[in-house]
């Protein structure tokens, strides 16, 4: 009698074709599973190694000297003219007011301090509203990238251009806050102020 009280607590097996499909669901799913994990660390791999080579030196923010422009002198040496693309007055941190530094991160870079470089949900933001829109109306950059697209890559629209200027942000950012010992990047960059 014991026996007919285990069979009606068991669970009924399944049939052979169901666990079969089952098995072979699994499979396909582990499969698919590892194929994009490998996928994701064979890119990883090149964002990490391979593209960085073609990225100038992290460090080369540290000794950046922009262009100011080429000033005329007179035979007097008084100056006559200056000549420019833009006009730039290089101005250090602590003269520039708290209050500016806020309004550019609350319009530029929301999450400044809690990113690392990229932001997510910024990207995440950026893809969806240009979906809904059907072209491209906005950008998922942080102040990090744009800084490193405006100084070191150029202004094209190009899926390399991104990636340089993401894996760049990533490592600048982290170099910054390595050596900083903070999250506060505008000590190694100068703002600049631009003058037409």
């Amino acid at each position: 009698m014991a026996s007919a009280a285990d069979r009606s607590t068991s669970p009924p097996k399944l049939p052979l074709w169901r666990r079969r499909w089952l098995r072979r669901v699994l499979i396909a799913v582990g499969a698919l599973t590892l194929l994009g994990l490998t996928a994701v660390g064979v890119a990883a791999l090149w964002a990490f190694t391979i593209l960085p080579r073609s990225l100038p030196s992290v460090t080369a923010l540290e000794t950046l000297q922009p262009i100011q422009g080429t000033k005329i002198y007179d035979d007097n040496d008084e100056p006559m003219t200056e000549l420019h693309v833009e006009r730039r007055i290089l101005v250090p941190l602590a003269q520039i007011p708290q209050s500016l530094r806020d309004a550019i991160l609350a319009t530029e870079d929301r999450r400044f301090y809690s990113h690392w470089g990229i932001d997510p949900i910024g990207v995440a933001r950026a893809v969806i509203q240009n979906y809904r829109r059907g072209r491209l109306v906005e950008g998922g950059s942080t102040i990090t990238q744009q800084l490193t697209k405006v100084l070191f890559l150029t202004p094209d629209k190009s899926l390399e251009r991104k990636l340089k200027e993401a894996v760049s942000g990533v490592l600048r950012s982290w170099l910054v806050r390595r050596r900083g010992g903070g999250a506060d990047i505008f000590r190694q960059v100068r703002l600049r102020a631009d003058r037409a």
